[in-house]
Protein backbone atom coordinates (compact mmCIF):
# COMPACT_ATOMS: atom_id res chain seq x y z
CA UNK A 1 0.00 0.00 0.00
CA UNK A 2 1.42 3.45 -0.53
CA UNK A 3 1.08 6.34 1.60
CA UNK A 4 -1.67 7.79 -0.71
CA UNK A 5 -4.17 5.25 0.00
CA UNK A 6 -5.82 2.42 -2.64
CA UNK A 7 -8.31 3.10 -4.89
CA UNK A 8 -10.94 0.78 -4.89
CA UNK A 9 -11.15 -0.17 -8.45
CA UNK A 10 -7.14 -1.54 -8.17
CA UNK A 11 -7.93 -3.63 -5.77
CA UNK A 12 -8.70 -7.55 -6.77
CA UNK A 13 -11.85 -9.07 -6.70
CA UNK A 14 -10.53 -12.42 -4.88
CA UNK A 15 -7.92 -12.81 -2.99
CA UNK A 16 -6.68 -16.24 -1.46
CA UNK A 17 -3.99 -16.50 1.74
CA UNK A 18 -2.81 -19.67 2.24
CA UNK A 19 0.32 -20.94 4.61
CA UNK A 20 1.07 -23.20 7.19
CA UNK A 21 0.26 -22.61 10.83
CA UNK A 22 2.41 -19.54 11.78
CA UNK A 23 2.79 -17.95 8.29
CA UNK A 24 0.37 -15.04 9.50
CA UNK A 25 -2.57 -16.22 7.40
CA UNK A 26 -4.98 -14.87 10.47
CA UNK A 27 -3.17 -11.24 10.26
CA UNK A 28 -3.62 -11.22 7.09
CA UNK A 29 -7.03 -11.70 7.02
CA UNK A 30 -7.16 -8.76 9.37
CA UNK A 31 -5.43 -6.58 7.16
CA UNK A 32 -7.93 -7.78 4.31
CA UNK A 33 -11.09 -6.99 6.53
CA UNK A 34 -9.65 -3.10 7.21
CA UNK A 35 -9.51 -2.95 3.14
CA UNK A 36 -13.37 -3.50 3.28
CA UNK A 37 -12.98 -7.44 1.87
CA UNK A 38 -15.73 -9.94 3.00
CA UNK A 39 -13.13 -12.48 4.86
CA UNK A 40 -13.55 -15.85 5.09
CA UNK A 41 -11.17 -17.98 6.96
CA UNK A 42 -10.25 -21.74 7.11
CA UNK A 43 -12.43 -22.72 3.84
CA UNK A 44 -11.58 -25.99 1.67
CA UNK A 45 -10.27 -24.82 -1.43
CA UNK A 46 -13.05 -27.27 -3.02
CA UNK A 47 -15.47 -24.67 -1.80
CA UNK A 48 -13.84 -21.51 -3.34
CA UNK A 49 -16.25 -21.63 -6.93
CA UNK A 50 -19.33 -22.19 -4.55
CA UNK A 51 -18.95 -19.16 -2.45
CA UNK A 52 -18.09 -17.07 -5.77
CA UNK A 53 -21.83 -18.07 -6.94
CA UNK A 54 -23.52 -16.94 -4.15
CA UNK A 55 -25.80 -13.98 -4.12
CA UNK A 56 -26.36 -11.12 -1.93
CA UNK A 57 -23.03 -11.34 -0.08
CA UNK A 58 -21.64 -7.79 1.25
CA UNK A 59 -20.27 -5.47 -1.61
CA UNK A 60 -18.02 -2.10 -1.50
CA UNK A 61 -18.96 1.19 -2.07
CA UNK A 62 -18.16 0.83 -5.83
CA UNK A 63 -20.60 -1.84 -6.12
CA UNK A 64 -18.04 -4.65 -6.63
CA UNK A 65 -17.68 -7.76 -3.80
CA UNK A 66 -14.25 -8.37 -2.82
CA UNK A 67 -13.33 -11.72 -1.24
CA UNK A 68 -10.49 -12.89 0.98
CA UNK A 69 -10.30 -16.52 1.36
CA UNK A 70 -7.56 -18.15 3.86
CA UNK A 71 -7.51 -21.76 3.49
CA UNK A 72 -5.31 -23.62 5.62
CA UNK A 73 -2.08 -25.65 3.80
CA UNK A 74 -1.72 -28.72 6.21
CA UNK A 75 -3.56 -31.22 3.97
CA UNK A 76 -1.83 -32.64 1.86
CA UNK A 77 -3.97 -32.81 -1.13
CA UNK A 78 -4.85 -29.02 -0.81
CA UNK A 79 -2.37 -28.01 -3.70
CA UNK A 80 -3.67 -30.31 -6.13
CA UNK A 81 -7.27 -29.21 -4.92
CA UNK A 82 -6.39 -25.49 -5.16
CA UNK A 83 -5.36 -26.04 -9.12
CA UNK A 84 -8.28 -27.54 -10.05
CA UNK A 85 -10.43 -24.71 -8.11
CA UNK A 86 -8.38 -22.09 -9.90
CA UNK A 87 -8.81 -23.53 -13.42
CA UNK A 88 -12.33 -23.72 -12.96
CA UNK A 89 -11.69 -19.71 -12.28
Amino acid sequence: MSEKGTDLQDMPELVIVSGMSGAGRTEAMHAFEDLGYFCVDNLPSSLIVNLLELTGMPGQPDGHRRLAVVCDARNRDFFSSLATELEKL
